[in-house]
């Protein structure tokens, strides 16, 4: 999901909080039709995209990830997208045990690069996350303080994106680059995609019929690009 809003939305670094995420179940070969995607994000959850400096996102990164009992989940854990390169991340609650030194705990989740070149603290990034984070939920303190430095600069109440509107929309596109040439949907050469054709394309690349739900959003995506 994240690598999906870090497209999407043209930030160079996103960052989801566990509790936004409901997944029950794994998925067989990453493949979630729309229901699992509204099961797995339930919530309005509000994205906005704001320049942070590097020293801030680590701050936060590590302690969403590190503050509060050790063995619990934390619904602030903060996920990023695969640009973000942390070679030794936290693993708490079932997954890890606890630092038995400073030394062991202060080495927990540094970023090492991002998108491939090597993490500075100074330079600002342009970060996609969940605007409730900057007003308090899950209490990541580096978040809250950095928004209350910076809150005439942060983004309108009005001036967000759901972010499970981001990734079906970012999902419909990955679709349709799977789908070929405009002259291999447009079937009957009329210079437009009828749904006929577009459900006889995906037919014949994805082996099934769409339902109509993708169909709309699958319209939705290339109406807004």
């Amino acid at each position: 999901f994240c690598d999906f809003i870090k497209a999407e939305l043209c930030s160079e670094v996103s960052l989801l909080n566990g509790a936004v995420i409901k997944a029950k179940h794994d998925f067989e070969h990453g493949q979630l039709s729309f229901s699992d995607l509204q099961e797995t994000l339930p919530f309005p959850t509000k994205l906005v995209k704001v320049p942070m400096s590097g020293a801030v996102l680590e701050a936060a990164i590590r302690y969403s990830r590190q503050h509060g009992p050790w063995g619990e989940q934390k619904r602030g854990f903060l996920q990023t997208d695969s640009g973000v390169v942390i070679p030794n991340p936290t693993r708490s609650g079932s997954f890890g045990s606890e630092p038995q030194s400073a030394a062991e705990r202060d080495a927990l989740d540094r970023i090492e690069s991002i998108d491939g070149q090597p993490f500075d603290p100074k330079r600002v990034y342009l970060v996609a996350l969940p605007r409730n984070l900057l007003k308090g939920f899950c209490d990541i303190v580096p978040l809250l303080e950095f928004a209350r430095a910076r809150k005439s600069m942060l983004p309108g109440e009005d001036n967000y994106i759901p972010a499970l509107e981001v990734v079906v929309r970012h999902a419909c596109k990955r679709i349709w680059a799977q789908l070929g040439t405009f002259e291999q949907i447009d079937t009957n050469g009329d210079g437009r995609i009828s749904r006929a054709e577009l459900v006889a394309r995906m037919r014949s690349v994805f082996g099934q019929r769409p339902s109509a739900l993708v169909l709309d959003n699958l319209v939705d995506a290339v109406d807004i690009d």
